[in-house]
């Protein structure tokens, strides 16, 4: 749950900057996409179904397309629900090999590549900031060239998740930002307590 929670807070971030919503009111519409998505998160734990994650890969096909309106994604959400609906599509597309899928979205990942320098440009160099990229990209490339052997003996609970490098990755990623800006809450409560 946390990790979709996590996912829709970075889409909508990479969205927001990417596409610059001019015109709208950005807050409104971030707060109302966070709370719909938490309660349908939340809904389908409670009825044990699998709970909806945007893909960071939508971003990719958004920005190579350059499609932002709402039309596309409502017909393409029908044909999605005509798909499941009739078995015999279903069973045809299942047939078309997983290269093609992954062709499909090797397009989408190039993008998010792009987005991904892009974001590193603007930083200063410092060894905090070489320690927050190097650190978690590094680790995330040794777990997943390491062979599915080596998680033998980790408890088959977590196994899924550590044997992740990208599940891995992003959560090294995101501690590292809590701890190098653990030194910036100081001045937080101080300008807090100016503020009231």
């Amino acid at each position: 749950m946390n990790i979709c929670l996590i996912c829709s807070i970075l889409t909508l971030k990479k969205i927001k900057m990417d596409f610059h919503l001019t015109g709208f009111n950005t807050q409104i519409i971030c707060s109302t996409s966070l709370l719909l998505s938490g309660m349908f998160t939340s809904l389908s734990g409670v009825l044990g179904l699998v709970p909806y994650a945007p893909y960071a890969s939508s971003l990719g096909f958004l920005q190579s397309t350059g499609i932002k309106e709402r039309a596309p994604f409502f017909i393409g959400s029908v044909l999605f629900i005509i798909l499941g609906a009739i078995p015999s599509l279903s069973a045809f597309f299942s047939t078309i090999p997983n290269s093609v899928g992954n062709t499909i979205l090797f397009v989408a990942y190039l993008q998010l590549f792009r987005s991904a320098l892009r974001n590193i440009e603007k930083l200063e160099f410092s060894p905090k900031t070489i320690y927050k990229i190097a650190l978690p990209a590094l680790l995330g490339m040794t777990i997943m060239n390491l062979p599915s052997e080596a998680f033998v003996t980790v408890p088959e609970l977590v196994r899924p998740l550590f044997s992740n490098g990208l599940l891995m990755g992003i959560m090294l990623a995101l501690l590292m930002e809590g701890i190098y800006n653990v030194s910036n809450i100081g001045s937080f409560k101080k300008s807090v307590k100016e503020a009231s």
